[in-house]
C-alpha cells in the first residue's frame, strides 16, 4: 500500500492523498512506492536544471544579474512585493520589459500575497507569474548567445534545444522521446519518471561542477527569493543551511536532494494536491531519518501542519502515514 497524507477535521479523518515516491542513492533505489517507470510531468521541479545554462553559458556573469536574481530564476516564487520589486529591477537593468516575457499574469500562490496585491488596486502582471524569474533568465541567455528573443519558449528555439542537450549530457537523462505538453507558464514540459527526476537531483549533489556550485550558493544565500514565506522549500534551506534542497511543482510534484549524504527523493501526490506534497516530503524525511534533530525542531510546524478556517481558527491538520 502506498504512503498516505491524511487530512483531519477536528479528530476525524476527512480525506486521503496517496503518495508515490522513490528514494535514490548513488548505488540505486533505496526505497520506493508506486510505478517507478510511469512517465509524469515534473512541472516546476526542474527549474534549477533549466537555469543551469544561464550560468554555464556566461549569461549570468555577463549581464546585470545578482545572486537573488539567480535564486528567482530557479524559483516558483510567491510574488511577494519584495520579489516583484527585484524582478522589476532585474528586467530594467538589462533593458528588458515585462512584455518580453511569454508567461501570462497569475495570482500569487499564497493568500497573504493575493491580499497584498488586491490592496494595490493594480491589474495582475506577468511578473506575478511564479515562473517569471525563469523566463527572465531564458531571455538573458538567448540574448547572450545571439539567439532571437522572440519565441524563446517554443521547443524548436535554440534555448530549449540546449536544455534537452544539458539534461542528457550533464544530468544523464534523455527527455527527447518522452513526450511533452504545455506547462502553465507557456513553456514545454517533458515527461519523465520519478526515478529519472530523483536522478536529476542526485546529480546536483554528486557532480563536481562549478556551475552547480554557483546555482546552489545563490539559492542557499537567498532562500526567500527561491519561494518565500510559508513555503517548505525555503524553510528547508534556512533550517539545514542548504544541506537539503527541495523544489516543488504543480500537481503534487516534489523533488529533493540531501547533498551531504548523496540521497535524492522524488514524490508524486496521486491526486495532484499541493498541500499533500509538502507533508509527504516531511514525512519521508522523518521516516528515513534524513533530518538532524536540530533541523526537526526548526521544521516542527511542517511535521503536522494545521488547517485554519476563515476565522483563523485551527480546524484540523495533516499528517503522513506509511
Amino acid at each position: 500500500m502506498s504512503p498516505l497524507v491524511n487530512v483531519y477535521r477536528g479528530d476525524y479523518l476527512e480525506s486521503l492523498h496517496h503518495i508515490d515516491f522513490v528514494l535514490l542513492g548513488t548505488k540505486g533505489v533505496l526505497a520506493s512506492s508506486g510505478n517507478l517507470d510511469e512517465r509524469l510531468f515534473p512541472r516546476s521541479t526542474l527549474k534549477l536544471h533549466q537555469a543551469y545554462d544561464f550560468v554555464a553559458s556566461g549569461a549570468y556573469h555577463n549581464s546585470q544579474s545578482q545572486p537573488q536574481h539567480l535564486s528567482l530564476a530557479c524559483a516558483s516564487h510567491n510574488a511577494s512585493l519584495e520579489q516583484i520589486q527585484s524582478l522589476e529591477k532585474w528586467l530594467a537593468d538589462n533593458s528588458l520589459t515585462e512584455e518580453d516575457l511569454v508567461c501570462g499574469p497569475n495570482l500569487p500562490l499564497l493568500e497573504p500575497d493575493v491580499m497584498a496585491w488586491a490592496k494595490t488596486g493594480h491589474p495582475l502582471r506577468r511578473l506575478h507569474n511564479n515562473c517569471s524569474g525563469k523566463h527572465t533568465a531564458m531571455l538573458l541567455n538567448a540574448r547572450h548567445l545571439g539567439f532571437p528573443l522572440t519565441d524563446y519558449h517554443l521547443p524548436e528555439h535554440p534555448i530549449q534545444k540546449r536544455f534537452l542537450d544539458i539534461m542528457q549530457k550533464i544530468f544523464r537523462i534523455d527527455l527527447s522521446n518522452n513526450g511533452h505538453a504545455l506547462d502553465g507558464c507557456g513553456l514545454v514540459n517533458y515527461r519523465m519518471s520519478l526515478q529519472e527526476l530523483a536522478n536529476a537531483f542526485l546529480q546536483l549533489a554528486c557532480r563536481q561542477d562549478a556551475t552547480v556550485d554557483v546555482l546552489l550558493k545563490a539559492i542557499c544565500d537567498n532562500p526567500r527569493y527561491f519561494a518565500g514565506e510559508g513555503r517548505l522549500v525555503s524553510d528547508l534551506l534556512l533550517a539545514t543551511g542548504g544541506r537539503i534542497l527541495a523544489k516543488d511543482g504543480a500537481e503534487g510534484m516534489m523533488a529533493a536532494v540531501v547533498r551531504d549524504r548523496q540521497i535524492a527523493l522524488a514524490i508524486k501526490v496521486k491526486d495532484g494536491a499541493f498541500r499533500a506534497s509538502q507533508t509527504a516530503l516531511m514525512g519521508l524525511f522523518m521516516e528515513f531519518e534524513l533530518l538532524k534533530q536540530e533541523e526537526l525542531l526548526l521544521l516542527k510546524k511542517w511535521q503536522q501542519p494545521t488547517i485554519q478556517n476563515s476565522l483563523k481558527q485551527t480546524a484540523g491538520h495533516l499528517n503522513y502515514s506509511k
